[in-house]
């Protein structure tokens, strides 16, 4: 009887033995693709992809954009080798020793957490008026508004006033947030003009309107002078602003 339970204990310790070396050969297997998916997509991750798939930051030079990618890219490699060499190691060891279940707890819930994590976020950043508009957009001159098809534009009929450096600065926009030289001479449709689309700097940010690029170009050619730059844009913004307002040049407008 004693040899029995003997030999029943030995085939228990034997079969959880097994069980616990199989488990820890999936469990790194699992870290060392999850490591080597971090590698590749660092190689993969090149200047050319960036450029691709990133928009880049317009109030930021270019050099620090370029070097917070080289970091973020490097911080890829040293984690994906990481996961493939010390980690995968310890991952197995802990399985081996019966530490598996702690293991596989922590990590469902750090499986569990980080997608209600991601939930949460965009619950409050669709729901919170900061997260539609950079508070500095909406405080700043010329003030701007949200919108859903190009972020953000100018807020119509009225005249900004913007105190800097010791100079004042207006900025009169019309019903379609277009910058005029005075809104009580408001836009004439059927004037050959000039459209001009950009963003601070074809929009004259800090300049009085005869200061700016769209004023001079108008007195220099007698062509009426279409501002319609919004501040902080890109060239997909200008590109969407322009498809909106060519239609409403001179002999379509309303």
């Amino acid at each position: 009887m004693a040899e029995a339970i003997g030999l029943s204990a030995t085939a228990d310790v034997a079969s959880k033995a097994g069980r616990g070396a199989v488990a820890a050969r999936v469990a790194e297997a699992v870290t060392f693709f999850a490591g080597l998916g971090l590698i590749l997509f660092a190689a993969v991750a090149d200047r050319a992809w960036v450029d691709r798939h990133i928009l880049p930051h317009m109030f930021l030079q270019h050099g620090p954009q370029i070097l917070w990618w080289i970091v973020e890219r490097s911080l890829a490699f040293l984690v994906g080798f990481v996961l493939i060499l010390p980690a995968r190691r310890r991952v197995g060891r802990a399985f081996r020793a019966g530490r598996g279940g702690a293991l596989m707890l922590d990590l469902s819930l750090i499986a569990i957490a980080v997608p209600l994590a991601l939930v949460m976020s965009e619950f409050v950043l669709r729901s919170a008026d900061w997260a539609r508009l950079e508070r500095w957009v909406m405080s700043e001159e010329p003030l701007r508004q949200a919108d859903r098809q190009l972020g953000w534009t100018n807020i119509p009929n009225r005249t900004g006033v913007d105190h800097f450096g010791g100079t004042i600065t207006r900025y009169a926009l019309d019903a379609r947030g277009r910058r005029v030289a005075d809104l009580a001479q408001p836009l004439d449709p059927a004037r050959p003009s000039i459209l001009f689309a950009g963003e601070s700097m074809m929009f004259g940010f800090r300049l009085n309107w005869q200061d700016t690029a769209a004023a001079r170009v108008g007195m220099a050619t007698g062509l009426q002078s279409v501002n319609i730059s919004v501040n902080g844009y890109g060239t997909d913004q200008e590109l969407m602003r322009l498809r909106q307002e060519l239609p409403r040049l001179p002999g379509r407008w309303p």
